[in-house]
């Protein structure tokens, strides 16, 4: 776990894992339950410490929408989203692009645009919305894989930069993490200010699945985030209904 810690840390410096996993699945996946053993760890302290400083301002605590939503929704649309859809998304948006190739950029540009574009366009939830969404998002992202892959310019140019400015990606990527799930909670004006100590959660969550993504591979974090919502969504419905 030490070594985790000390390589955490110098991702967090250097934007990059010096010891990445060539082993054995078996070993990964126990690397991958040590991180998450300490993923919790810190979550437990970092959510009581969040509390302590919220009641001791005497600062309305955010009600999480997950509470809403079992009132709203079956049970098994939230395992869905929580569980299969939400963290495959989300890796693919936040994580995937960490590694520089033309088919993780390409990837992560269609499930962008796919997620974003019902907002920018002002699309009302629909099947036929879906479609059009979707068919908008993978012919961008043919375009984009055709350039980086017949390109050899734009693709070394793109590299480049993606290898020089590593760090900044990498903390693009774990703040803009953190800062998506402030939607999971019900703001008040009056606690807006404080969205950088509400997302802290989620915040240390991306750097953690930042390095499992980095150290083993994508399916690795999207196994640990997986996992870590599994164990919150299950917990939240247990207390919801007794």
């Amino acid at each position: 776990m030490k070594l985790h810690i000390l390589e955490i840390i110098n991702l967090l410096k250097t934007g990059k894992v010096e010891n990445q996993h060539s082993g054995s699945i078996t070993n990964a996946l126990i690397g991958t339950a040590t991180i998450f053993s300490l993923s919790y760890l810190l979550d437990i302290l970092l959510i009581i410490s969040l509390i302590t400083f919220f009641r001791f301002f005497n600062i309305d605590i955010p009600r999480n929408q997950t509470i809403n939503l079992l009132s709203r929704e079956t049970t098994t649309y939230l395992l869905l989203t929580t569980i299969v859809t939400g963290p495959i998304f989300e890796e693919i948006i936040y994580r995937i692009g960490l590694k520089f190739t033309p088919l993780n950029l390409t990837l992560m540009t269609i499930i962008i645009f796919y997620s974003s574009s019902s907002i920018f366009f002002l699309l009302p939830y629909s099947f036929q919305n879906i479609i059009i969404r979707a068919s908008i998002s993978l012919t961008i992202g043919l375009f984009l894989f055709i350039i980086l892959t017949q390109y050899n310019n734009a693709k070394k140019s793109l590299k480049k930069f993606w290898l020089k400015n590593k760090v900044y990606i990498l903390y693009i990527s774990v703040i803009s993490f953190g800062v998506s799930h402030i939607f999971n909670f019900t703001l008040t004006f009056s606690i807006v200010k404080y969205i950088p100590f509400i997302t802290l959660p989620q915040t240390l969550a991306g750097i953690i699945l930042c390095y499992v993504r980095l150290k083993y591979n994508i399916l690795y974090s999207l196994l640990l985030h997986s996992s870590k919502n599994a164990i919150s969504i299950l917990i939240t419905i247990y207390f919801w209904r007794n």
